[in-house]
């Protein structure tokens, strides 16, 4: 059984996708993005507010490669989510799922030259702000991310840290420095190599380094990673071959004494992997909030 509803501890997040919400409720909206020059659509499960005025912190949900906006609740995860805040294990926070397509949620410098970036720390920063009751402040947002949306997460939150102070990736596709490493399933992708549509061909050298995890933590300042509440975790059998890499940038960071969170844990890759162990990430989330808001951030 999900280590998830051992967590959570209630029968409900059990229930059918099309059972009723008892905390929070969900939206569907479409932004126009400056950045991207296009619609996104966004998904939003919006805690029910109890007080008049009350504002929420920010989760925001990254999907994986081939997902959507809607992966979040696809896969259920809007229940455990309800459930938990029903159980009152987390404080209320507004999740936000943004479509990414597959962008690995960064400004493509390739074949694809979509600013999605851009779109996370201007666009969607500036929407929430204006059309919902949000907190302001870094440690009031936070970056949640599966897979690619793992990579992304982690991304922004290092390269952003004066937007996304807080950061949480499970079985993150986490890349080594040095491309000759890479796994094939990035260089020899279907529809062409993965590396070529985010990095052109040539590759961009420039873009490549600063969009890699393990050049960012190796250059960026101590003083500005600590900024971050960092967590990750992977599985022991990924089927991409993560946990080395993982384990590897987990060293890194040790090295670079930079605080995270960091878990090798049973299990492989996929959605099972993501649904047991959401409960660690929202925890964890939940804390850093907490922290955040205690210090006035």
């Amino acid at each position: 059984m999900r280590e998830c509803l051992v967590w959570i501890g209630l029968a409900a997040s059990l229930c059918a996708q099309s059972a009723e919400l008892k905390a929070s409720k969900i939206e569907r909206v479409e932004l126009e993005s400056e950045s991207l020059g296009q619609k996104v659509k966004l998904l939003l499960q919006i805690p029910l507010a109890k007080e008049e005025g009350e504002k929420f912190p920010v989760i925001v949900f990254l999907h994986g490669l081939r997902g959507s906006e809607t992966t979040w609740t696809q896969r259920g995860a809007q229940h455990d989510y309800d459930a938990a805040l029903v159980g009152k294990k987390i404080q209320p926070a507004i999740v936000v799922c943004p479509d990414g397509r597959n962008s690995f949620w960064m400004n493509g410098q390739g074949k694809s030259t979509q600013k999605y970036g851009d779109f996370l720390v201007k666009d969607l920063v500036a929407y929430l702000g204006k059309n919902h009751p949000v907190r302001e402040g870094a440690k009031s947002r936070a970056l949640l991310g599966d897979s690619m949306g793992g990579f992304g997460a982690l991304l922004q939150a290092f390269r952003h840290p004066e937007v996304y102070g807080i950061v949480a990736a499970h079985q993150p596709s986490v890349f080594p420095e040095d491309r000759t490493k890479l796994p094939n399933w990035v260089q020899q992708g279907r529809g062409g190599s993965l590396l070529t549509n985010l990095f052109g061909d040539p590759v961009n050298e420039e873009a490549w380094l600063g969009n890699n995890l393990f050049h960012l933590a190796r250059t960026l300042e101590p003083g500005v990673l600590q900024k971050i509440d960092v967590y990750f975790d992977v599985g022991k059998k990924d089927r991409y071959g993560l946990a080395d890499p993982n384990q590897a940038f987990h060293t890194l960071l040790e090295e670079r004494k930079v605080g995270h969170d960091f878990h090798l844990r049973d299990g492989g890759h996929g959605r099972e992997f993501y649904l047991d162990n959401l409960p660690h990430s929202l925890a964890f989330i939940d804390a850093a909030f907490k922290k955040g808001s205690a210090k006035g951030d």
